[in-house]
Parts: C-alpha cells; sequence; structure tokens
C-alpha cells in the first residue's frame, strides 16, 4: 500500500474524518458524492482504513505485551478492564480508528418489499466505536474486543465483552453489546441489552442508545416503539427517518 506517497495531509485528515464520524454533515456529504464517482478516492478510503485498524491493533499488542513483562510472577492474569467513556483520545498522531460502517453493506439482508426493512438499511451504520486507550494497563480486555468490533468480527467482539467479569459491565460496554448484536444483524439481542440501558437516568452514549434501539424495533418492524425512540434520540439521523415514517 502507497497511501501515504499518493495524497496530501489534507486528504488523509479528510478520510480519517470521514471514516470515523467526525465531518461536519456538509463536508460528508460533499465528500461522498465524490466518493461515489472516483474509483481512486475510493481506494484511498479502504488503504488508510486497513493503515488505521491495522496501526490500532500493533499498538495494542506492543503494549500488551509490555505490560504482561511487567507483571509480578505471581500475577499472570491482566486486571479487570474499566471502561472508559472518552473518544477523544488519540496515539502516535493517527487518531480515532477507521469506522467500520463502510463495511456495513456486506451484512445487508435483501429488502424485497418491506419499506421498514429499507428504512433500516438505509440509515444503520455501526457506531465507529472507542480508540483503544493507552494510558491505562486496565483496559486490554476490553480495548481488544473493540479492535475485533471495529474491523467487523461482531461476533469475535460479543464473545469476549460477554466473557468480561459482571461487576465490569457499565453503560459504555451494555451500547457496544447492543450495538455488536445489531450489527450482527441480531435486532432482539440488542433490544435486550439497549431498551433496559435506554430507561436509566444519564446513561452513557444516551441518545446514540435511543437512536440504535429505535432502529432495532424498525427492523422488527414495531413502528411505534420505533418512533417514540427515534423521536426521543432527537439526532438529526432520526429526525429524517421520523420524516419518512409519517410520510
Amino acid at each position: 500500500m502507497s497511501t501515504e506517497n499518493d495524497i496530501s495531509q489534507e486528504l488523509f485528515e479528510t478520510i480519517e474524518g470521514y471514516l470515523n464520524g467526525s465531518l461536519p454533515d456538509s463536508e460528508r456529504m460533499e465528500f461522498e458524492r465524490q466518493l461515489e464517482n472516483d474509483p481512486t478516492l475510493q481506494q484511498n478510503v479502504e488503504d488508510i482504513k486497513t493503515l488505521l485498524i491495522g496501526v490500532e491493533s500493533a499498538v495494542l499488542q506492543d503494549r500488551m505485551e509490555s505490560f504482561h513483562e511487567e507483571l509480578p510472577k505471581d500475577r499472570p492474569q491482566a486486571p479487570e478492564p474499566q471502561v472508559q467513556r472518552s473518544r477523544r483520545n488519540w496515539y502516535y498522531g493517527f487518531g480515532i480508528a477507521a469506522s467500520i460502517a463502510l463495511a456495513a453493506a456486506l451484512y445487508f439482508t435483501p429488502l424485497g418489499d418491506d419499506p421498514n426493512q429499507s428504512l433500516f438499511e438505509n440509515y444503520f451504520e455501526p457506531d465507529p466505536g472507542l480508540p483503544t486507550t493507552m494510558g491505562s494497563t486496565n483496559d486490554f480486555d476490553f480495548y481488544e474486543a473493540m479492535v475485533d468490533y471495529k474491523k467487523g468480527d461482531y461476533t469475535m467482539a460479543i464473545t469476549k465483552w460477554e466473557a468480561l467479569p459482571e461487576g465490569t459491565k457499565g453503560d459504555t460496554l451494555t451500547y457496544f453489546l447492543g450495538m455488536a448484536h445489531l450489527a450482527n444483524r441480531n435486532e432482539t439481542k440488542a433490544i435486550s441489552y439497549l431498551e433496559p440501558l435506554s430507561q436509566k437516568t444519564n446513561p452513557a452514549f444516551a441518545n446514540e442508545t435511543r437512536y440504535y434501539l429505535g432502529l432495532a424495533y424498525l427492523k422488527q418492524d414495531d413502528v411505534a416503539n420505533a418512533k417514540k425512540e427515534l423521536a426521543a434520540s432527537g439526532t438529526e439521523g432520526a429526525l429524517k427517518i421520523l420524516a419518512e415514517l409519517n410520510d
């Protein structure tokens, strides 16, 4: 891959922002228009997505190896992970790792004539996930699964997250378990995580939880609950879906 020699720093940063969902809506829409008709740009996006995930995996592995080398011999196990909420931790100048939103099409099911399924497929993109936080040695198990999640290996991420000790399953972990199940096309399981989380006072990712819960209900053709959750979310995407549901 020759991405570093082929594109400017400005384009690199634009693509990175597109992948991690940080571009303003106007810039994102313009970028998507360019992306649709530019095979070279499409390849650049794929190259940078691969680069960022690869860097994240390598950095996490390096840190894990260093951590285990430093463990006392009578403590062979890493500490229980303490899930963190921040999405803005940057490492080695690469920033937040690539979103797997572009890979969502791989998991699409046939739409048929169901308008609710069509709406779900048109609007669903998995949450980009959290960066692997290198400042703490307590989070390896959680962030190792986060790397799997961002690679699109939702089954592996779910397996690792669900194996974490019960006491570590805070709002953030609950949210991403729900998100991983929804990305894995298991909306019933996703609802089992997201619905209780949505009822809590000031949970992590409150608006996102209601948005994805609304989409999960929409995929189940439960329009009444979908509308309720989307309205509670109030995000731009939720309002667009509500407008289409109310047409």
